[in-house]
This record gives C-alpha cells, sequence and structure tokens, in this order.
C-alpha cells in the first residue's frame, strides 16, 4: 500500500512547531543575556528587579490555580482574601494611586464585587437579610454620624480608624462569590480550590518565621497610605492559621489534595501536622496555647476521639523535641523569645498576670489599663454611649516606640468589642455583636444537620470553620483583630460565604435571578 502524502495542514502544523521551538529558544538565549549583564555589571539592580520579577510569577501561579471556571472578579476577590490572611500587614498596605489619593488593592476589589452583585445577582441579598441587615446597621450609621465630621477634624487619622466598617463590607463579597456559583458542586469545586490555596501557602509560609528579619530585608516593598512596607515577612496571622492548619489536618485531610477527592498519605499528612504545630509553637501566642487546649476538648465532646487522640500524640512528640532543644542549649528565635519547653510554661503562667514570662504579665496589666481608658471615654455622656466617639480619637493614653525610634500612641485597647463599643457606642456594638452570634449559631447548626444526614465530610468542614471563627473572635479578645484587615477581611468574607452556602442550600440551590430577567420565585 503506497503511503499518503503529506497534507498542507500537516506541513503548516510542523512548520508552527519548529517557529515555536525557535522563539522559545531565542527568548531564553536573549534572557540568558540578560541576567549575565545584571549579575555582572549590576548586581543590586538584578536583586532589587528578581524581587519583582518573582513575585509577578507567583501571582500569575496563584492565578492558574485558583478555581477554573471562576469569573476574573471572583478569582480578584479570592487572591485578595489569600493575601491578606497570609501576608496580612505586608499585602493591607498594598495600594494604588497618587499622593494621599490612594486606595488599597482589597478595597478595589470589594468595590468590583460590590458591583457585580448589586448588577448580576442583587437577589442573592434576600436569601439571608437578617445577616446582611446587622451588617449594614453596624457599618452604615457611624458612618453617617460620625464620619463626615472627624475627617474634616483628623484627616487620614479617622478615615484609618473607620476602616474596620468598610472591611465589614467583605460580608456581602462572600455572599457574592456563593451566588456566582451556578450549583453546588461548582461551589464546592470553588471553595475547595481556595481552602487548598490557604492551607498550602500557610504551611509554606510559617517554617520560614525564625528568619523573619531577612524576609523583611528581602521583601520588595509595598506603597501604604503614609511609608512604604515589606510585602512578605509579616507573621500577624500566624497564630490562626497555624491552629487551622493543625485542625484541618485532623479534620479535613481531603483538604490538602489537589481535587479533595481523597486525603494524602499518612506521611505527608504526619509532616503537615508537624508544620503547623511548630507554627504554633513559633507563633508564641498565649491565646492559641489555650485555643488548642479548648478545640482538643471541643473534638473529643464532639466524637472525635481518633482526631484528639492524634494530636495528643503528635503534641507528645513536640513536647519531647522542645525539651531537647532547652537540652542542648539550641537557640531557635520565636515571636517573643527563644524557642523551648520552659518559654511555653513561663507564657502559660503570665496569662492570668500573676507570675511566668515578665513581658507577659506586663502586657495583661496593660491591657487592662488600655480597656480602662477605653470604656470611661465611652461611658463619658450619653451622646457616647449611644452612638460612640468616632473616629480620629485615640482609645488610649499609652505610648510606645514606634519606627525610627518615634513615640507613637496606642490607638486601640486590644479588645475589638471594646473597640467597637467605644467607637459606634451602642448603635454599631449590638448588631457587631449579634451577626457574630447569627453566625456562630447558623455554622453549627448547618454543621449538625449534615452530620445528621450521614454527610460527615461536610460536617468536618463546617466543624472546621466553626473553630476558625472562634480563633479569631478569641484572638479579638486580646489583639486589635478586627480593627485590622488582615484579620477582619477574611473572617467577614467567610461569614459571607458560610451564610450564603447555608441560604442556598435551603433554597436547593434554585438559580438566583438576574437583574431584569425576572423576579424572584
Amino acid at each position: 500500500m503506497s503511503a499518503v502524502p503529506p497534507t498542507a495542514a500537516y506541513w503548516a502544523n510542523a512548520r508552527g512547531g519548529i517557529g515555536r521551538w525557535l522563539a522559545f529558544g531565542v527568548g531564553l538565549l536573549l534572557l540568558q543575556a540578560v541576567l549575565v549583564f545584571f549579575i555582572v555589571f549590576a548586581p543590586a539592580l538584578a536583586v532589587y528587579l528578581g524581587r519583582y520579577v518573582l513575585l509577578a510569577l507567583l501571582l500569575v501561579v496563584l492565578v492558574r490555580l485558583s478555581p477554573a471556571g471562576a469569573p476574573f472578579w471572583l478569582r480578584a476577590v479570592l487572591l485578595v482574601v489569600l493575601g491578606e490572611f497570609v501576608l496580612n500587614y505586608g499585602f493591607s498596605n498594598f495600594s494604588v494611586g497618587v499622593g494621599a489619593a490612594r486606595a488599597t488593592v482589597a478595597e478595589l476589589v470589594l468595590l468590583l464585587s460590590l458591583l457585580w452583585l448589586a448588577v448580576q445577582r442583587w437577589s442573592a441579598l434576600w436569601l439571608l437579610p437578617g445577616s446582611a441587615l446587622l451588617i449594614l446597621l453596624y457599618a452604615v450609621p457611624p458612618m453617617v454620624v460620625h464620619f463626615p465630621a472627624d475627617v474634616m477634624r483628623h484627616g487620614l487619622t479617622a478615615a484609618r480608624d473607620a476602616l474596620p466598617l468598610v472591611d465589614s463590607l467583605f460580608f456581602f463579597a462572600g455572599v457574592a462569590a456563593v451566588a456566582a456559583a451556578p450549583g453546588r458542586d461548582v461551589w464546592r469545586t470553588w471553595r475547595h480550590r481556595f481552602l487548598w490555596l490557604l492551607l498550602l501557602s500557610s504551611a509554606l509560609y510559617l517554617p520560614w518565621h525564625p528568619v523573619q528579619d531577612t524576609l523583611l530585608s528581602l521583601s520588595p516593598r509595598v506603597t501604604g497610605y503614609q511609608q512604604s512596607v515589606p510585602l512578605v515577612g509579616y507573621y500577624a496571622t500566624g497564630n490562626v492559621l497555624a491552629l487551622a492548619g493543625l485542625l484541618a489536618v485532623v479534620l479535613i485531610p481531603a483538604a490538602f489534595s489537589w481535587r479533595g477527592e481523597r486525603s494524602p498519605g499518612r506521611l505527608a499528612l504526619a509532616a503537615l501536622f508537624m508544620v503547623f504545630a511548630l507554627g504554633v509553637v513559633i507563633t508564641q501566642s498565649r491565646t492559641t496555647y489555650l485555643l488548642t487546649g479548648f478545640a482538643l476538648l471541643f473534638l473529643g465532646f464532639c466524637g472525635h476521639g481518633r482526631a484528639v487522640r492524634s494530636m495528643l500524640l503528635a503534641f507528645l512528640v513536640l513536647v519531647g523535641a522542645l525539651a531537647i532543644v532547652d537540652v542542648a542549649g539550641v537557640e531557635v528565635e520565636g515571636r517573643v523569645g527563644k524557642l523551648g519547653l520552659e518559654m511555653v510554661t513561663r507564657q502559660l503562667e503570665s496569662v492570668t498576670g500573676e507570675g511566668g514570662l515578665e513581658s507577659g504579665r506586663e502586657g495583661v496589666d496593660q491591657r487592662k489599663v488600655w480597656i480602662k481608658d477605653s470604656l470611661s471615654r465611652w461611658a463619658g455622656d450619653t451622646q457616647s454611649m449611644l452612638v460612640g466617639i468616632g473616629f480620629g480619637t485615640p482609645l488610649t493614653d499609652f505610648r510606645v516606640l514606634g519606627a525610627e525610634r518615634q513615640s507613637v500612641i496606642v490607638r486601640e485597647p486590644h479588645n475589638s468589642l471594646v473597640s467597637v463599643l467605644t467607637r459606634t457606642g451602642l448603635l454599631g456594638a449590638i448588631p457587631w455583636c449579634l451577626f457574630h452570634m447569627a453566625l456562630m449559631l447558623g455554622v453549627w447548626r448547618h454543621g449538625r444537620t449534615l452530620r445528621k444526614a450521614g454527610e460527615r465530610t461536610e460536617a468536618d468542614y463546617w466543624l472546621w470553620m466553626l473553630l476558625l471563627f472562634l480563633s479569631v473572635q478569641v484572638s479579638a479578645l486580646v489583639q486589635p483583630a478586627f480593627e485590622s484587615p488582615h484579620f477582619a477581611v477574611p473572617y467577614f468574607f467567610l461569614a459571607g460565604m458560610c451564610l450564603a452556602e447555608i441560604a442556598r442550600t435551603r433554597a436547593a440551590w434554585r438559580a438566583l435571578p438576574q437583574r431584569g430577567r425576572g423576579r424572584r420565585g
């Protein structure tokens, strides 16, 4: 049988393939030439530019790994939430604009998602009117009552103090994310990919805490409202992420797999557990130590005896490792001091303000004074009790040494409930508290319903979310968590995401009408 001669399409494909390989080869040679030039003649400039090239490549990779099929604006929202939670303070300062006319990337993406929700899925708000109303009652009245006059009086300081109200609107971004999904299966795929990125990023980022100073010196810098700061190297959310990762390993191990169909191998899970356990120790947060103990008790109460046994066994290994570190005299720096079993013990002793680590005792006493100062401002008169004192005024008189050894005032009492009450009064604090209560109750009930229905994997996911929300809330009692975008943005986004998913599940995931395309049935 005679051979079939090559067709024109065959030769066209061959020429195209050769052309692509030639272009790749020429591009590689040019890249090598540029790298050699910079390394030889301008090494400092090479390092400077290399940081931003690496950042751009990382962004491209994250976009490619973000949920497939999701609209671009939703991918942007998920990456912003990821940046706030993992990179925290550095990413929170990432802004664009000229001079004082700047907006953070998070604010711009929030605006984009709110516009989409208003134009395309406005009916989604009717699925959870109570929660949406509570957020609006917390955020809008204080802005109307205080913000215009406070900005005229205090300038950017008032705007900064009011940012927590703006951050709470990320609740609607979470609602928009769920509303964008055409059905339950698609949404769960998107949700899994976001969770996978969050947990994997945390596992890769936390172990670098001991070389934090090096990271800060090498990191690309971003421009905030008043200064430029390193993008990478801050660990303000490290304690919460470490505990969340720890619980994810024992509750939702499939979240660490690419597709979420089955859990990774035991060796991989053991390695991940030790990474997150080490993160808990490195961040040296007394609150996280106590939350870890509570989580063990709570998991036992919920019937997760196997998970509790696994955690206890791993912690015994970790305690032994810390004891060896103490005996061997190896010095590894954590957030407040040298790692070791002695440091953990002294930190726990200082929780009550009696004994233990001196800096820990002082921190407890300082917080008591700050809370007292803030509440005295709130109780100054009837008007401040009802609507708060507004924005721009510091809530304490305490000063510390800040950047460049300059004295700066501690603006918040390191207790978010007290801050909300003082700045927004009962008018803002009541809906704020009711929202958190409604969130926790809704997540708990939904998880219990799923467990009764036999959906154990989904029920464990909702139990994990409940503990994540609880860890942020407890942290907010001793830290300015909800005053910081890196806590508030992920929290309210996840809250909107969870409550919207619960609402759509109750509505059997019916298609949501779009503006101008029919009424809600």
